[in-house]
């Protein structure tokens, strides 16, 4: 099956693509290695997000619709972890430690989220539905709940930038 990818989807991958590798570069020649690592983190999750997403755009116009939904589960891997890795980068960036006892709790929200959308399948909490009657998802419950958390995790780390 021979399908055209639309030149925009390679300009997005292309560009997406550069910029992540040289912010990778950038962070990496950080003589503080707590925000030399945090940088890389994120970077890496921006990434791998942006990746995900340039690779569903594609098998969405090619009518694939489950490898785009496959291509969205892989960008979740980074999605789940965004805000747990801003609050990384945040931390190391104004010079605080992070205690280890408060990493798994922030992690536990990221994890169910990651859970919940690969065994969406069998339960729908995280998506009811995924390319239906002309919507791009249509959110669970779950989504509703992350969507809160993470929102307010980002208001917390920007508040303390």
């Amino acid at each position: 099956m021979i399908f055209y990818v639309p030149i925009f989807i390679i300009f997005l991958f292309l560009y997406n693509s550069i910029i992540a590798l040289q912010t990778i570069t950038v962070f990496a020649r950080y003589k503080v290695k707590e925000l030399s690592y945090a940088g890389i983190f994120v970077s890496a999750v921006i990434m791998l997000y942006s990746f995900g997403y340039a690779m569903e755009l594609i098998f969405i116009t090619s009518s694939d619709i489950s490898s785009a939904f496959l291509w969205y589960k892989i960008q979740y891997f980074a999605i789940a972890f965004i805000s747990f890795s801003f609050f990384v980068f945040v931390n190391a960036f104004v010079g605080r430690k992070i205690k280890k006892n408060i990493v798994i709790p922030l992690m536990i929200i990221p994890l169910i989220t990651l859970i919940l959308l690969w065994t969406n399948q069998f339960h729908h909490l995280y998506l009811k539905g995924y390319l239906e009657n002309g919507k791009y998802t249509i959110p669970g419950p779950w989504y509703y709940i992350k969507l809160v958390l993470y929102k307010t995790y980002l208001r917390i780390h920007t508040h303390w930038l």
